[in-house]
């Protein structure tokens, strides 16, 4: 069969299996979101894919089931007697009044999903090739998954361990890939395409609910509006397309004397590519090589002494457009998922209690509740996962929030009982009412989503536990009325810490084999983010945005709101400010550590030359680099004072005013996270193996993206629907200008990136089909490995240590295989395992392996590492040989021969097994 037969068979078999797996979990999620108009229909796939997922590896993890089509038909069959559980407590004539009502919803979301799936498989089938950037790295998690008969799943880099990295997702595209029969190669781009699918009736789904929750009667239009949510999630990019199609136009450019292109804006923007002269001749459509790539690297930051830093800025079509199916993409739609949930729980908190937890408060209980949380912190302290995986950061927040609380009730009954308090436990300090607005279910399927994001990708549980406990907070106030302090932190903190100890609790077996390479917070002291170049990035997502803050102040005197507003937000930032500041002394002052000058060595990476000319650094920077700041202060300043109406809600209960909708509120906590998490990157970021924010600006932004998109979907459909007369007009006319300059990129880089839509080997899914026509030889090998009984390769590992050489690769065979190598992308080992202590001497002894002639040390290096495979191909001799290497001339080719089984050759490709060989 030829590869575009079985790609559009395969692409056929996903859809139907996908949607099969939302079919039959549509009656637990119809119970489940009760609130929300679409009854959850266009989360049901996501939803469906999560639990099923979740109940095969844990009891996978668990030894219950093994990695077999067996155990995927078990998971299954109980998410279908799930289904069935619920489907029986469900009248049958509401689903019949609910199909009646959203006929027209349920058609657009099925056609969406198959315009999209189908969409994005085009594109990936014009540019299928699994090469370059970190493709290899996750084909090889997808091949280790599909053939490792156990779990945790084998690290295909690093022989003997399991993978430590955030792979649910890979698990999630595997399980469909073993399923339905279909290989890691096809899987790869059928796994992008589906997660876009996914992601767009997600987008839609939460912008149809939020818009049929505000307009109710009226909303009847909604369910064309809601489109908006696909389209600036996914389709909308930042305005470094349009821009470079300008430069590349030689716009803004002129020729001095010397007949050389000077540019005074094209300096000032200083975007990399775009700050040189355009190279002639002048067109609209940028003929550079991987043009497109710079529109993910928009931000620029200089080190003290003026050198660059990358920094990361990646936003959703981009990574699409790139095709590497990663963490952060894979986890769309599950982060949709999270904020659906969220909304769920806020509609459903803000209509009344359920239920009432009383608690009778003593100094036993107080130090008991406080004891289990700093325990919980200290064990994910010790384990690495608060400080290094963001959880550490959660948990200590939730902790510092419930410290406050308890000490709201303790205080006042120290001037009460003196210091018996402490003395006498059988004092009753409160009668403490916790009211408790959601069920068990929910709460439960709140934490197997939370803990997911964790999973899929960890840097997004902080974000997904804040959306979720800040909504159940925001219900709270919409049941009171008002904005009293002790209820918020009482909401919050209950539910943050319950949904962040379950969560983890759940998924427990993943967090003991997970080891984060991200360290604790540094202060970002001279790279503020210039205005230039975060409207750049953010601009058509801002522009909407902040038309709907100003359309929500406009009503009722709002002066004073926004006063109190700006005074909330300038102490706020002032002490970001200072609090990074006095992290930075207290770096720059610290003693000697394990032989390094601590301080030394910060003031050597900034490349600054002392602690006072860094300071001073610091300061002018951000006093001259002040456009960031200032529009996230503005942005603040306006969302938070919309927010303060919420004071004013018991109004509204008496029916003489509409202070905020509820919807609008949940929207701009969308917005107020989102610029959270922007401003927080303005002070601080996390340390990694990098050393500066690249990381941090690029999944804090990633995550924004994801918010400020549904929030600027959300504020374009209201505004076009209850704007009037002329201001209807000037706001379509500026929503028509922002959409027509943020498609420039989309439209030119797929042209550019699929070479005109001329795919190089044929329009196909298969992303090493270009591979079997360069390296036929090491392809077949790689073949006959796929069904060749398991077992630990032996193939060249790169001298350096490096990555992303590829083809033909280093780690090629245990990649494209399945079967897991000795050592393969060290660099990347060092980064998932925050060190090099795993991989010990391994690169060494590889290459002993290959170079020395004594035998008695080979089948030492064999027996240590259990290695039943070892691959020669050419990339072993150009490694090993005298001009590329050590080896004596001629050993790789024979000392194999004389010593071990040959088993396969092709060419110039052989296999070697070694005998008995344990299985």
């Amino acid at each position: 069969m030829s590869n575009l037969f079985l790609s559009v068979l395969y692409l056929l078999i996903w859809y139907l299996l996908t949607s099969f797996v939302g079919w039959i979990i549509f009656p637990f999620v119809f119970h489940l979101f009760p609130t929300l108009a679409d009854r959850g229909y266009a989360f049901s796939r996501t939803m469906g894919l999560l639990l099923w997922g979740f109940a095969f590896w844990l009891l996978a993890s668990l030894g219950f089931l093994y990695n077999n089509s067996g155990g995927l038909l078990f998971a299954l069959g109980i998410l279908i007697l799930l289904s069935i559980i619920f489907y029986r407590s469900i009248n049958i004539d509401d689903i019949k009044k609910w199909w009646t009502s959203n006929r027209r919803m349920v058609i657009i979301v099925e056609v969406l999903f198959i315009i999209s799936f189908v969409f994005m498989a085009f594109i990936r089938s014009a540019n299928p090739e699994i090469e370059g950037t970190e493709k290899p790295m996750e084909l090889a998690f997808i091949n280790a998954i599909l053939h490792s008969p156990n779990f945790p799943p084998h690290d295909p880099w690093l022989s003997g361990y399991a993978i430590s990295y955030y792979y649910f997702g890979y698990i999630l595209i595997g399980m469909l890939a073993k399923l339905t029969g279909v290989p890691g190669n096809y899987a790869f781009n059928l796994g992008i395409s589906l997660v876009f699918a996914l992601s767009s009736i997600g987008a839609y789904g939460l912008v149809y609910d939020l818009l049929n929750h505000r307009f109710k009667e009226k909303a009847s239009s909604t369910v064309y509006s809601a489109l908006l949510g696909p389209l600036f999630v996914l389709i909308i990019s930042n305005l470094e397309g349009f821009l470079h199609s300008l430069h590349s136009r030689g716009l803004f450019w002129s020729l001095d004397a010397n007949g050389q292109y000077t540019s005074a804006f094209w300096s000032w923007l200083d975007i990399n590519n775009l700050n040189v002269p355009p190279t002639e001749p002048l067109t609209w459509v940028p003929t550079q090589f991987w043009w497109w790539w710079r529109a993910s690297r928009v931000l620029q930051d200089y080190n003290y002494a003026g050198a660059p830093l990358e920094i990361i800025d990646e936003f959703p079509f981009f990574s699409f457009l790139l095709g590497d199916l990663h963490p952060h993409v894979l986890a769309i739609p599950f982060a949709f998922l999270a904020m659906v949930m969220a909304l769920n729980i806020f509609l459903i908190s803000s209509r009344g209690r359920m239920k009432q937890l009383h608690l009778k408060l003593n100094l036993r209980t107080i130090a008991w509740i406080w004891v289990l949380v700093m325990a919980t912190s200290l064990l994910l302290l010790v384990k690495g996962y608060l400080a290094l995986s963001l959880t550490l950061v959660s948990m200590g927040i939730i902790s510092l929030l419930a410290g406050i609380t308890l000490a709201w009730y303790l205080l006042p009954l120290i001037g009460e009982n003196g210091w018996d308090v402490f003395t006498k436990n059988d004092i009753a300090f409160k009668e403490l009412n916790l009211p408790l607005r959601i069920n068990v279910t929910t709460f439960l399927i709140a934490a197997v989503i939370v803990g997911g994001m964790a999973f899929l990708n960890t840097w997004d549980v902080l974000v997904a536990i804040v959306l979720v406990a800040g909504a159940y907070t925001l219900g709270g106030i919409f049941i009171r009325g008002d904005l009293e302090l002790f209820p918020l932190l009482r909401d919050f903190t209950l539910m943050s810490l319950a949904l962040g100890i379950t969560s983890i609790a759940i998924y427990l077996p993943f967090y003991l084999g997970f080891s984060p390479q991200a360290g604790g917070p540094l202060p970002n002291l001279i790279f503020p983010t210039r205005g230039a170049h975060l409207w750049v990035m953010f601009a058509p997502l801002l522009i909407p945005i902040f038309a709907f803050l100003i359309y929500l102040l406009r009503h009722r005197q709002p002066t004073a709101k926004i006063k109190k507003a700006a005074l909330l937000i300038t102490l706020f930032i002032l002490t970001l400010w200072a609090l990074s500041f006095l992290l930075g002394i207290l770096i720059v002052n610290l003693p000697e550590v394990g032989g390094i000058e601590v301080g030394s060595f910060y003031l050597n990476f900034l490349a600054a030359p002392n602690s006072s000319a860094l300071f001073k650094q610091a300061i002018t920077r951000r006093l001259v680099s002040s456009g960031g700041w200032i529009t996230l202060t503005l942005l603040l300043i306006a969302t938070v004072a919309v927010l303060l109406k919420l004071d004013n809600l018991k109004q509204e209960k008496d029916h003489t005013s509409i202070v905020i909708r509820k919807t609008d509120a949940f929207v701009l906590g969308l917005i107020l996270v989102g610029a959270m998490l922007v401003l927080g990157a303005e002070f601080f970021y996390l340390r990694d193996q990098f050393g500066w924010r690249m990381n941090t600006i690029f999944k804090f932004y990633y995550q924004t993206w994801l918010l400020w998109a549904i929030a600027a979907a959300y504020s374009s459909a209201v505004l076009l629907k209850v704007l009037k007369s002329h201001w209807s007009l000037i706001y379509s006319i500026i929503l028509i200008a922002v959409i027509f300059t943020a498609l420039v990129y989309p439209f030119l880089s797929v042209w550019s990136k699929t070479n005109g839509l001329h795919p190089n080997d044929g329009w196909t899914l298969n992303g090493t089909l270009y591979l079997d026509n360069r390296n036929p030889d090491e392809m077949a090998a790689i073949k006959w490995l796929q069904t060749a009984p398991p077992g630990i390769i032996a193939e060249a590992i790169s001298p350096t240590g490096g990555s992303y050489q590829w083809p033909p690769g280093y780690a090629r065979v245990s990649t494209l295989s399945g079967l897991p190598t000795v050592l393969g992308w060290a660099g990347h080992e060092s980064q998932w395992r925050g060190g090099n202590a795993e991989m010990g001497s391994r690169q060494a002894d590889i290459e002993q392996l290959y170079c020395s002639r004594d035998i008695n040390l080979t089948f030492d290096i064999l027996e240590r590492y259990n290695i039943r495979y070892i691959f020669i191909g050419p990339l072993e001799h150009s490694t090993y040989q005298p001009n590329g290497g050590s080896c004596p001339a001629g050993l790789i080719d024979s000392k194999f021969e004389n010593s071990l089984v040959r088993i396969f050759q092709n060419g110039q490709v052989r296999i070697y097994e070694v005998p008995d060989i344990e299985n």
